[in-house]
């Protein structure tokens, strides 16, 4: 049996529920483009305004290509989820 840590929590629901609704958000990736908080370099985004991205965003970057500028990849919104959450 493992022991719980003493820094661990247990999550609330309001969490997880703030998470699913972070997994199931789409990118408005046109809107970010065009304020200036992201670049499209490929299939890769180059961040210019990390303070500007949003939250939801943030926690889709699965990729971080350091360097002299920081390139990211983005997944896409969880539709299992979202369909799981409809019910």
């Amino acid at each position: 049996m493992t022991e719980k840590s003493e820094t661990s929590l247990p999550i609330s629901a309001e969490e997880w529920a703030a998470l699913a609704r972070n997994a199931i958000t789409p990118i408005d990736f046109d809107s970010l483009v065009a304020s200036g908080v992201i670049e499209k370099k490929g299939q890769w985004y180059k961040v210019h305004k990390w303070d500007e991205l949003p939250e939801h965003a943030k926690s889709k970057i699965y990729v971080v290509k350091s360097g002299d500028t920081s390139m990211v990849k983005f997944r896409a919104p969880s539709r299992r989820l979202a369909k799981l959450l409809k019910k």
